[in-house]
């Protein structure tokens, strides 16, 4: 072998070895945090979101007003699986600009508070006796349980430019043990009526949510079509005016949205690695639906 060929595979061998660093770095890290997320709800120790995650989830906003936006934090899993103690924890916002975001009202990007737990006696027959004002003693006498009960904190931020924008939420809860969930909301600014409705994929690790957005003040009739051997849509938690199927699962769905609305619909993909994205759907709207 002459040495320009050497050379060359010297160099595509460094390239492998470099790839193979950093994935098994990027594999660490998310075994990392799914084995400390494990040990906490070993612990009773539940802090989740709907719209926050500890791989960072992503939220769109086509319709942003400039107002506030809200997120959420929580103490459950289940009504079963709810921490019960209270957890301190830490919030801040940056943004992709040079605007500030601010926090629950504050003239600051950082924010302090606590979730609380409480408990409260929990009907799990049957036999329709409202509990909810019962204490410990009359509540476990009458077969009841008392137990923690599942506590929400809704927050919220704005920005002082109300131009587009994307705001990353870090919220870490400090004690007593420490787990981080973050998010990037990308805010869009309404700026009109002529706008035509508009779509946008969040990837939520296990599922995909599909945020169709209709920005003018007037209704319109939509239809939406994908590949269904990558992705079936959720028909429990998806409620379908009109739709097509391909090979037994559907592919394509027609709706009315209002105007100033979105619609939200929940696809779960059929492998891994498919690389959806906005593309993967096609958006038409059409008259006399």
């Amino acid at each position: 072998m002459d040495k320009s060929k050497k050379v060359i595979f010297i160099f595509l061998g460094i390239v492998v070895l470099l790839l193979v660093v950093i994935n098994g770095i990027s594999y660490a890290k998310y075994a990392s945090k799914s084995a400390w997320n494990y040990y906490l709800k070993s612990k009773g120790f539940y802090f989740e979101s709907e719209t926050l995650g500890i791989n960072s989830k992503t939220n769109v906003n086509n319709l942003w007003d400039g107002e506030r936006v809200y997120f959420d934090i929580s103490n459950y899993l289940s009504d079963s699986k709810v921490t019960d103690f209270d957890i301190n924890y830490t919030v801040t916002c940056t943004t992709n600009n040079s605007s500030n975001c601010y926090i629950n009202g504050t003239n600051s990007s950082t924010y302090q508070a606590t979730l609380s737990h409480y408990k409260s006696c929990i009907n799990d027959t049957e036999d329709g006796v409202d509990t909810k004002n019962m204490n410990q003693v009359t509540c476990e006498s009458n077969g009841y349980t008392y137990r923690a009960s599942k506590s929400t904190s809704n927050l919220y931020f704005t920005v002082d430019d109300d131009s587009d924008v994307a705001v990353t939420i870090t919220v870490t809860a400090t004690s007593p043990y420490t787990k981080t969930l973050t998010g990037v909301f990308n805010l869009h600014k309404n700026v009109g009526e002529n706008e035509r409705v508009k779509h946008n994929v969040n990837d939520h690790s296990d599922y995909y949510s599909l945020v169709v957005s209709n920005p003018s003040s007037s209704s319109s009739c939509v239809r939406v079509s994908w590949d269904s051997s990558k992705l079936h849509i959720d028909v429990d938690t998806n409620d379908l005016e009109s739709y097509e199927t391909s090979s037994g699962f559907i592919n394509e769905i027609e709706f009315v949205i209002a105007g100033n609305t979105s619609e939200e619909f929940i696809f779960y993909g059929t492998g891994d690695n498919l690389g959806i994205t906005n593309s993967s759907f096609t958006l038409e709207e059409f008259d006399g639906c």
